[in-house]
This record gives structure tokens, sequence and C-alpha cells, in this order.
């Protein structure tokens, strides 16, 4: 089952609430308290459906079946951080706008309850394995379908996972996730049909908080997609989509909040692959809207960027055609067309925003920094471990030291398999033209000092005895 509303449900006070909205009032916030799992339910009326563009005819809701409006009530999960009087504070923003006069609870934009997922599991993840399904023809769909697939988990991660010949995809989040990491996976060769729902190779839906990150696909139709009404915010950052079938983006019926971050998507005869958020129509079961607030940051594909009412959609540093909207929406808002911006990253420069420049150490690699992790995803292939066994840092914040001073030091070993084998560490001067002094040499985080000026080159080794980085 998913999650069940625990106790009574309460009305959002504010006539509106906006986009990026991380507080609102409520009619009455004594019930809450600081810490609690709360849901944030906008329940849309028939108008909401018509002036976003005739949605009624897309078969999303039944105009004489009242009821038929329930499947389409957003849901999004949040807890609260701060109370102030009625005043309610949340961990991440509100992603769609909240308009009283579009919701069927009386005199308020949305309502809010607590609730419990049953079943959730945290803390788990899959790790350091090649996965792959047999088959019996190309177009065989009679084996294997996702190489992994999670529901109601929290705070979990997929990481250095190749997939080959699944008909669906290698990552499928499904069903209540939040707070999920894939990184340096790839999903290879789907073997099933091209149409219909197949090859889907990195998929979420009914899920926030995901962060998929240097992930590859060759060969699938819609590779970095969203489902329906997933609720984010989601982002994928530094992917390749190579040789793909069909689109990639926002898929059906109203996601919100993903951000497609240095995502490139190359088409089967290797010119530029599609990237999307539009008006699907009739497309599918009638897809109808597919998101909103959605943002393509320096990508590189041909693309459509169109807005819904009342929302926005936006196309920045996006080097490829722009194609035409095959139902004449308008566009959302699309700027610096064909010439990538700074900075070259958004997700990495609002992490670094957030939480300092020492944030970025345990989460790039350094060919994210260098700004040319396409060609190593496409040289990489899924093959291995993509990028550095070994990663090394001193501690930014700090800048230059003086002579004498003290410098923090910190590595990780990206080696799962090296990382199970309990391995030692090392540091050591490769040039410079001073003595270096380690704190502890064989500690992962140290600190060094210097007893002269000048540039210096550390190393970071890892050893279980039988292989060395």
């Amino acid at each position: 089952g998913g999650f069940v509303r625990i106790g009574s449900t309460y009305n959002i006070a504010d006539d509106f609430v906006p986009v990026g909205s991380k507080t609102f009032n409520l009619a009455d916030a004594s019930s809450f308290n600081v810490g609690d799992k709360i849901v944030v339910e906008f329940r849309p009326i028939l108008d909401w459906f018509v002036d976003m563009s005739d949605m009624v005819q897309w078969n999303w809701v039944d105009p004489i079946v009242d009821e038929s409006l329930d499947n389409y009530d957003i849901k999004w999960r949040r807890q609260i951080t701060a109370i102030n009087g009625n005043e309610i504070t949340i961990d991440a923003p509100i992603v769609q706008a909240l308009d009283s006069a579009y919701s069927r609870d009386t005199s308020a934009g949305a309502r809010v309850w607590t609730y419990d997922l049953s079943n959730e599991i945290e803390n788990v993840g899959i790790e350091n394995i090649v996965l792959e399904s047999s088959y019996a023809s190309d177009t065989d769909e009679n084996h294997g379908k996702s190489a992994v697939f999670m529901q109601r988990v929290k705070n979990g991660w997929v990481r250095q996972v190749t997939a080959r010949y699944f008909w669906f995809g290698a990552v499928n989040i499904r069903y209540f996730c939040s707070f999920i990491t894939v990184e340096d996976s790839a999903m290879l060769d789907h073997k099933g049909t091209l149409d219909g729902g197949t090859r889907y190779s990195f998929n979420m839906d009914d899920s926030h908080s995901l962060l998929f990150q240097r992930v590859y696909a060759r060969s699938g139709r819609h590779d970095f997609v969203s489902g329906s009404q997933t609720p984010g915010p989601n982002v994928f950052v530094d992917a390749l989509a190579y040789q793909a079938n069909s689109d990639s983006g926002p898929h059906q019926r109203f996601a919100t909040a993903e951000l497609y971050d240095n995502v490139k998507v190359t088409s089967v005869s290797n010119g530029q692959g599609l990237l999307r958020v539009r008006n699907r129509g009739s497309s599918g079961s009638g897809h109808g809207w597919a998101g909103a607030q959605v943002m393509f940051w320096n990508a590189e594909a041909r693309f459509i960027c169109e807005r819904p009412n009342g929302a926005m959609n936006y196309a920045v540093g996006v080097v490829g055609n722009k194609d035409a909207s095959p139902l004449g929406e308008p566009d959302g808002i699309i700027e610096s067309r064909n010439q990538h911006v700074t900075p070259r990253s958004l997700y990495y420069a609002q992490l670094k925003e957030r939480l300092g420049p020492n944030a970025l150490h345990s989460v790039v690699v350094p060919a994210q920094m260098a700004g040319d992790i396409w060609n190593g995803l496409e040289a990489w292939e899924g093959i291995g471990l993509y990028s550095d066994a070994v990663l090394a840092w001193a501690d930014e914040e700090s800048g230059t030291t003086a002579v004498g001073a003290s410098l923090a030091l910190g590595g990780m070993l990206r080696d799962l398999t090296l990382l199970g084998n309990s391995p030692s560490y090392t540091w050591s001067k490769v040039s410079g033209n001073g003595v270096v002094s380690f704190v502890n040499a064989n500690a992962l985080e140290t600190s060094a000092s210097f007893n002269a000026a000048g540039t210096y080159q550390l190393r970071l080794t890892a050893s279980d005895g039988s292989t060395t980085h």
C-alpha cells in the first residue's frame, strides 16, 4: 500500500502559495510538531484541468464523474522544520502554485496532513555489480524487465551498476521513494520492442528528491524520464543517452520540479537526440501536459520547451535545434540558445552555495570539474570503474596555507571491491621544495604542514596488498 493519512486534514490559510515557498500558514497548526512528516495535497477542481490547455480532452478526468478528479490529486511529501504560530516551514519548497481558486478545499489552496508509510525501508543500496538478462531475440519481452527496482525506500543508493539487455531499464524507482542517489551506472543494449512502455533506461515515478549523476544509456527510448505526477524535486546531472530511439524528459500527466542539467541525447543516426517538456496531447494513454517547473540547463539535444497555463518551464544554455510545438503551445523561457552558460552545472553550483565548496569533494569527480563529462561517459560505456579509483583534496575553504600552518586533507576510495577488503591508505609528497609533515600519513582524513613556501603536489594511495591505486 501507499502512505496512509494519520488523523485530520488541515487547510492552508493562504489564498495563494507561489512556487518556491518553504513557508505557509495553516488555519490551525496546533496539532503539528517540528519533525512531523506531512503531505501537502493539492486537490484541483475541474476548471483547473480545463484551464491548463483543456486537459479534459486527453482522458485525464471525466467531467461527468466527480470522483475521477481524485485520480489527479497531487501530493508532495515534506517534513516540518519550524513552526511559528500557525506558520509552517518545510524542508523542501512547494513546486506547484497552490491557488484557492482551483482547489476543492474550501477557501484553501491545499490541505496538509501527517502520514505513515508502511514498510518503508531506509539506508539500503545496490552497488558494484553487473546484471544481465537472458533473452530469446532482440524483440523478446519475456525476460528481465528492470535490473534494479525500488519502492518505499528512503535514503538509498545505486552506484557502479551496469545492466545489459533488460527490456525496460537499469534503474526503476517508483512508489514513494525519497532521497535516492543513482551514480556511475549504465544501461546497455535493451532487448525488447521499440514501442509502448519499453526501454525506459533510468525511470522515476511517485518519488521525490532523487539524484541521477554520471549515468549512461545506449539504445534506449526514454532514457532519463519521469512518469505520471512525479512530485519532485528530482535531478539528472551529467548524463548521456547514446543512440536513443526517442526523447528524454518528463513523460506524462504533470510531473513537477525536474532539472535536466548537462544532459546530452544523441539519436540512432548519431545526430541530435530529443529532450522535451511539452503537451503530449493524446500520445500513449492521453499523456497531456508532461511537466511543469522543469529546467533544461546546458544540455545538448534537439529540444521542445513549452509552458502550461499557470506554470513555467525553462531551457537555458541548450545547444541544439528547437523543434516546433506539435500542438501550437507557447514556449517556456528559453535563454542563451546554442551557447552554454556559467555555472557549468546548476545543481552543483547550488550544492556548493548551500553547503560550501568542500561539499563537492565526495560528490563530483575530476572530469566533471573539467567539463568533459560526456566524452568520458561515452568512452566508459559502463565497463569497469568510471573515473578515478581514489580521489584526494585539500580544504578549499582555507585556500592557500601559511608556512608551518595546518592544511586539512581528505580523500575517498571509489573502487568498491578494494573498499570491501579493508585497505590501507598512504599520503606522500610528489613534488615541492620543502618538507611536508603529515599528522597521520595513513589516515584517509588528516592534515599536513609545510616548512617552506611553494607549490606542492601530494598523493593519496590505497592498497589491500594485491591491488594499489
